[in-house]
């Protein structure tokens, strides 16, 4: 069975006793002469106060820890074909093609020693 089914049911099962709490509190405010006559007036909502701060807070780290995290937003490509870039532009493009070109430079005369050095053997 799938979890996010039990962390479902959990949410609604905090969610219907968070209502039902409340609903008893709020009868003994709306009825206060009546729960006057009571002796555990105080202490019963007081009781109900507090079983309704231990479930929302176990509703919230349930609902932050255990919720699918909606997937991170993806730009879409860009249309048509990527701007190329020119070295003005760019100094780092401009200073890698500076080195480029002095390897391709220094190539030739590396060759050129070596063909000198077989010619005089």
């Amino acid at each position: 069975m799938d979890s996010q089914k039990f962390v479902d049911a959990a949410l609604m099962r905090l969610r219907s006793e968070i209502m039902e709490h409340k609903a008893i509190v709020d009868l003994f405010f709306e009825n206060p002469i009546e729960s006057l006559n009571s002796n555990t007036y105080l202490t019963t909502v007081i009781e109900h106060m507090k079983a309704i701060v231990v479930c929302e807070n176990a509703y919230r780290l349930i609902h932050q820890g255990y919720k699918p995290q909606p997937a991170p937003a993806v730009e879409a490509p860009p249309d048509g074909p990527p701007k190329k870039l020119d070295p003005e532009q760019s100094p780092t493009l401009r200073r890698a093609l500076e080195q480029e070109e002095k390897k391709v430079a220094r190539k030739p005369r590396s060759t050129r020693k070596k063909k000198k050095a077989d010619d005089d053997a």
